[in-house]
């Protein structure tokens, strides 16, 4: 199933039901389903877990492994996953290939590199930990922004060196030789298998309007003139503005402007292809340049969309997620 502009909702796994703080691989299974069938289904981690076959936790290994939420997944929801570990580990560069292109992926990690970093929701936890991620967002069932300190999921992409370096220091054995790892540069992964497809941008002469992202929200914006132009682009996104609102924006890939956000509205699915009087790497255009001072405000004509508030009560003490993996390696 195709859905290039479906964002799968967060799910936080402390406080959600008894099980909730081993249930890291279940709750990203959740958004595995959610990303796969375009929200069609979107069970919650609580109900993978008693779904499968272990609803209530071995006290020796209490989280779910991928092999239980796949078949959870298959048998109840109708997504097959394709799980990669093992002597199947995946190549760091054939992840983000298939990330970027539109599957989403349950990964399992080292929270270790996470709790040094920006996005560290654990409060103290640097275990085995399993999160989702995809084309759109990074979805750490932690980062429910509980308690000062940690982390609230903002719909942004976690640093690429940060997610790297904590699949491959991810302990997937050990024994009184020392410990085994994922190793640097592999990642392992249970992947959905549906493909975004490609998208195009097409901006005819006249203004329009550039902006700039931090952190998946919209820093400024200024304004354009060109004489037309065509680019492949990412699949629309919607970009936090301030407060709750949000603008639906798209970001260049190809020609001298790859690396922009523009409006959505330039935006179609396709290969595209430059229409009379555009010139697909045309100069650059005529307006303020990426360090000038923009304009901060909504764009006249793109009032930006209402994102539904979201209560979030802090709370004062959960445990943290001792969240176990696979065991061992396939042989």
């Amino acid at each position: 199933m195709a859905c290039a502009t479906h964002v799968a909702d967060a799910s936080f796994q402390i406080g959600a039901g008894a099980t909730g703080g081993v249930d890291c691989t279940a709750h990203s299974a959740s958004n595995a389903i959610d990303h796969a069938t375009c929200g069609a289904k979107d069970p919650g981690g609580r109900t993978i877990r008693l779904k499968s076959s272990e609803p209530v936790p071995d006290p020796n290994s209490p989280g779910l492994n991928l092999s239980q939420v796949a078949t959870v997944a298959k048998n109840h929801y109708g997504v097959s996953l394709d799980i990669r570990i093992g002597s199947r580990k995946v190549p760091w560069a054939e992840y983000e290939k298939r990330r970027t292109s539109g599957q989403g992926a349950i990964i399992q990690v080292n929270y270790g590199p996470i709790a040094d970093s920006k996005y560290d929701a654990g409060r103290g936890f640097r275990g085995g930990h399993a999160m989702f991620e995809s084309a759109h967002a990074t979805y750490d069932p932690l980062a429910d922004g509980r308690a000062s300190g940690v982390f609230r999921h903002n719909g942004s992409v976690y640093d690429r060196d940060i997610i790297k370096k904590a699949a491959g220091s991810l302990i997937i054995a050990s024994s009184s030789q020392g410990v085994v790892r994922v190793g640097n540069g592999f990642i392992w992964a249970a992947f959905t298998r549906d493909v975004i497809p490609a998208y195009h941008a097409r901006v005819p002469a006249g203004d329009f309007w550039a902006y700039w992202i931090v952190d998946g929200k919209v820093k400024k914006r200024s304004p354009r003139n060109t004489g037309g132009f065509s680019a492949s682009c990412t699949p629309p996104d919607s970009m936090l503005w301030g407060g709750h609102n949000s603008v639906t924006l798209v970001k260049l890939l190809s020609g001298s402007r790859a690396g922009m956000y523009i409006s959505a509205r330039w935006a179609s699915e396709g290969a595209g292809i430059a229409g009379p009087g555009e010139n697909p790497d045309e100069g650059p255009d005529e307006g303020p340049g990426p360090n000038e001072p923009g304009d901060e405000s909504p764009p006249d004509g793109e009032d930006p969309e209402v994102d539904p508030d979201v209560k979030n009560d802090p709370v004062p003490s959960w445990p943290d997620d001792p969240a176990p993996v696979e065991p061992s390696p396939e042989p």
